[in-house]
């Protein structure tokens, strides 16, 4: 493989490196399917053409865009890039079983990356993403549950007196985009379960906002659940609400669920 072979190669690479990168925009899971299928078939195809031809390495300049690119992102902006981070190290593995595989011509070289994916979607991943949203590996718990005080849509108080039951907490914010989308979706359940279990929408204010403000915000809507307001951010801290949405399931003296939504009521309905 001359220099411009492989500078060229080099450049579809980066391309292809950060297309499946914008699949992650979607679905993680599908960046991590696509991208280690695509890029194992390709670096076996790559070395099978070149290798042993070549002083510009294929496997090299595959593994290149990644250590050059996604990895100095993932350093400089860990937190930010943390949700991303098990579809890199997919990325790398597929890489290294494809060269595993190249050498050894030996059918466990797919099978071991197949079966850890399996593990990883199945067992791993859930406890992942519940870890990095709501600092717990399972969204069932058991913790005992903080004073607290908001007011309704009428200026009326409400806090841990006010329980009597089960109460669900659907905390928003005004720039939380999956919030607004979710809402439908929270105004139809509470029609069909408002008999069972009180459940309320929670707006955590951002700097300078009123909660007047808020009230008007969702108006137009026409929702019927109730809507509650916090007067400051500190309740995050104090109910351990980490990011946006966030459903707490309570009891008169207890968390028993931090997770999302949907999740939340299916929960309610197998207790």
């Amino acid at each position: 493989m001359k220099f411009l072979k492989a500078f060229l190669l080099f450049i579809l690479s980066c391309s292809f490196c950060f297309a499946v990168s914008y699949v992650g925009k979607y679905s993680f899971t599908y960046k991590i399917i696509i991208g280690s299928v695509s890029y194992f078939i390709i670096a076996v195809y790559l070395l099978r053409k070149y290798a042993p031809l070549s002083k510009y390495h294929p496997f090299f300049i595959l593994v290149a865009p990644i250590i050059l690119l996604v990895i100095p992102l993932h350093i400089y902006e860990f937190k930010e890039t943390l949700i991303s981070l098990p579809s890199t190290i997919f990325l790398l593995t597929s890489l290294l079983f494809a060269y595993i595989f190249f050498k050894a011509k030996h059918w466990i070289a797919i099978v071991i990356p197949i079966g850890f994916m399996i593990v990883y979607f199945y067992l791993l991943q859930p406890a992942f993403y519940n870890y990095l949203y709501y600092r717990s590996y399972t969204q069932k718990t058991e913790e005992a549950l903080k004073q607290f005080s908001f007011v309704d849509s009428l200026n009326n108080k409400y806090n841990n007196e006010n329980i009597d039951d089960t109460v669900v907490l659907d905390f928003w914010n005004s720039k939380c985009g999956p919030c607004y989308k979710q809402f439908p979706i929270v105004d139809s359940i509470y029609k069909k379960k408002k008999s069972r279990y009180s459940i309320y929408t929670v707006n955590v204010p951002l700097n300078g906002e009123g909660v007047n403000n808020k009230r008007k915000l969702l108006s137009r809507f026409n929702y019927t659940f109730p809507q509650l307001y916090s007067q400051n951010d500190s309740i995050l801290k104090t109910l351990g609400v980490y990011v946006f949405p966030t459903t707490l399931v309570i009891t008169k003296s207890s968390i028993i669920y931090r997770g999302d939504f949907v999740n939340a009521i299916e929960f309610l309905d197998k207790e």
